[in-house]
This record gives structure tokens, C-alpha cells and sequence, in this order.
């Protein structure tokens, strides 16, 4: 599965943001939204400049219903 080949890819290059972003992604669609959530937030953490993680994340926490932190990531 696309899951278990990003956490492959993430133990290989643990620095690699875009794997971590993808896996938040996947795990989003997969209805698993509190590790999407976490991933997401560590992906952000790597990589703290790119529109499209910040994007994934406050949609995430959207779904999770935590609006205000989807608010503080858009600003």
C-alpha cells in the first residue's frame, strides 16, 4: 500500500518532508486523521516554508474539528 511504502520511504530518509507530507495525506484518506494530523504537523516541522504542507495540515485539522489551529497554520 501507498502507506507502507511512505513509511519505507520516511525510515530510509527520516528528513525527507515530502514523504512525510504524502503519508499525512494517505493516512487523511484512509480516515486515520489523528496521525494524518501528526504526520502532517512533523512534515511542517521539516519543512516549514511549503504552501502545499501548511495547505494538507489546516485542511487536516479541519477535519478533526480544531478549527482555531487550522486558522494559526493559514496565517
Amino acid at each position: 500500500t501507498a502507506i507502507a511504502l511512505l513509511h519505507r520511504a520516511i525510515s530510509l530518509r527520516p528528513s525527507f518532508a515530502t514523504a512525510h507530507h504524502w503519508l499525512g495525506v494517505a493516512l487523511l484518506n484512509s480516515g486515520r486523521i489523528d496521525e494524518a494530523v501528526a504526520t502532517l504537523e512533523h512534515a511542517a516541522q521539516l519543512d516549514p516554508r511549503s504552501p502545499a504542507i501548511a495547505d494538507n495540515l489546516a485542511f487536516t485539522l479541519l477535519a478533526a474539528d480544531r478549527s482555531g489551529e487550522a486558522r494559526a497554520v493559514c496565517e
